[in-house]
């Protein structure tokens, strides 16, 4: 016997039938095109697992003017299909609200308000008036970030979520005067915005962040007169406070930073459950604190 289908021996013909379903689609198409692109675009692939990219794989950054102050690939060869990807990880309590405040940020950024971290949400009149071009945000494996140092000259950081994650941006409420906040990038991404405001879709870059906070501790002094390098650590997440992540524009990012860790404080699962906000190596635990190094 032959494996595969037969072809049949003798034709059967079939008759128009208003019964057949495509038919009924056909005033669909040019809407779903428009909003999806063609059906060679499409994949029903679920994105999983920390939002990084491999190293080995494609995401052309050619070197960019040192005028700019960040760059970031202009490829689309990493699409994250939104609705898959918020169903694939809707346990994880990094996840949650992950659209809402994103729409938030982007929404803010439309509109000109003044970043203030995100702490302003907008309604959901107004969030259905911002959409994404596919359904889908595209990831990017490096952001590179052109600053100048204390001694002037001009220096670029190359960083990413999985080697060079963490970085350094203005305070907008200094914790006892001092004058930045620090982040770990989650993921490094761009979308295709549709909005009133504009005729076309309009591309947007953004950070995924998780967020750290300067430690609390009265007893705890940094800086030059204690002589002790600054102390922070990962915000707590829990279902009451959603201030532990968050989206920033890369044009807010002074540079990288190093952070080390305080071996002696140990570590803690606690701060947050299982997620993809780690990475693997990492087997879901987190430095209680860590030194900001000057």
């Amino acid at each position: 016997k032959v494996k595969g289908k037969q072809r049949a021996e003798t034709a059967h013909p079939r008759l128009f039938t208003l019964t057949t379903y495509k038919l009924h689609c056909l005033a669909d198409y040019p809407k779903a095109i428009h909003a999806y692109g063609t059906t060679d675009m499409l994949s029903t692939q679920i994105v999983i697992g920390n939002p990084s990219i491999s190293f080995e794989e494609g995401d052309d950054l050619p070197p960019g003017s040192p005028e700019k102050h960040y760059q970031m690939s202009n490829d689309i060869c990493h699409p994250i299909p939104i609705a898959n990807y918020l169903h694939e990880h809707q346990n994880d309590l990094t996840m949650k609200e992950f659209l809402p405040h994103l729409k938030d940020h982007l929404l803010a950024r439309i509109l000109n308000q003044e970043y203030d971290g995100d702490e302003t949400p907008f309604s959901k009149e107004e969030r259905a008036k911002l959409k994404f071009h596919k359904h889908e945000i595209y990831q990017h494996k490096v952001l590179r970030v052109n600053y100048t140092t204390y001694d002037m000259r001009q220096e670029q950081d190359s960083m990413n979520p999985r080697t060079h994650a963490n970085i350094m941006v203005v305070a907008h409420d200094e914790f006892e005067g001092h004058p930045y906040w620090y982040a770990r990038i989650i993921g490094v991404f761009h979308a295709l915005i549709i909005h009133s405001n504009y005729q076309d879709p309009v591309r947007m870059d953004f950070l995924w962040v998780r967020w750290y906070g300067l430690d609390s501790n009265p007893r705890y002094k940094s800086g030059w007169k204690a002589q002790h390098l600054p102390r922070i650590g990962f915000i707590e997440e829990d279902d009451d406070n959603l201030a532990a992540f968050g989206f920033l524009d890369p044009t807010h990012v002074v540079q990288g930073v190093h952070l080390i860790p305080t071996f002696k404080e140990g570590q803690t699962h606690e701060l947050l459950k299982p997620s993809l906000a780690r990475l693997p190596k990492e087997n879901d635990l987190d430095y209680l604190f860590y030194y900001v190094n000057m």
